[in-house]
């Protein structure tokens, strides 16, 4: 089976394999589009410690995660993302596979963040931009949080410890 549809999705990860799709699932009452794949790939090292994989980590089972994706004819759309589990032989830690379309230990993708910073601009209320992009209200108010203060400028608390001045004049009055 190709990759068409991780196409049309926008999905670019070259670890993540389309397995199927179904169509006209209820899901939270509402009728949507469901995306199965898989994402797999070989670790260069061990996260937990940092060991080179020369045959010191090995598949660990799989972790299913649903993922919320932009919206597609009007239906919402989630992708069934089976991350790969590794487990390192040196430290005996375990991790999942990571991909660049969700923050790690987030089910909403980059991509409806990205939509819901660029609605914050027009005049919605974060109910209607939840229900448009398929998340909670809170959430919208959430992500709007952080962008606000990734742009928010910090006061300075004191001022340097020497300032220089070039000329001082007094005035005659």
């Amino acid at each position: 089976m190709c990759n068409d549809t991780l196409e049309l999705l926008r999905i670019k990860d070259e670890n993540i394999k389309y397995i199927n799709q179904e169509i006209d699932v209820i899901i939270k009452g509402k009728k949507a589009t469901v995306v199965n794949a898989v994402l797999t790939y070989k670790p260069s090292a061990c996260y937990c410690c940092g060991v080179k994989n020369e045959g010191q980590i090995h598949k660990h089972g799989k972790r299913v995660s649903r993922i919320t994706l932009l919206k597609t004819q009007g239906y919402n759309t989630y992708l069934n993302l089976a991350k790969q589990r590794f487990k390192c032989l040196e430290c005996n830690g375990t991790f999942t596979a990571k991909t660049s379309i969700v923050d790690e230990s987030c089910f909403i993708s980059r991509c409806v963040t990205q939509k819901v910073i660029e609605e914050a601009t027009k005049v919605k209320t974060e109910i209607d931009t939840a229900e448009d992009n398929c998340i909670s209200p809170s959430t919208v108010s959430r992500i709007r949080t952080k962008a606000a203060n990734s742009l928010r400028i910090k006061p300075f608390n004191c001022l340097p410890e020497h300032i220089a001045m070039d000329e001082l004049k007094a005035l005659k009055m």
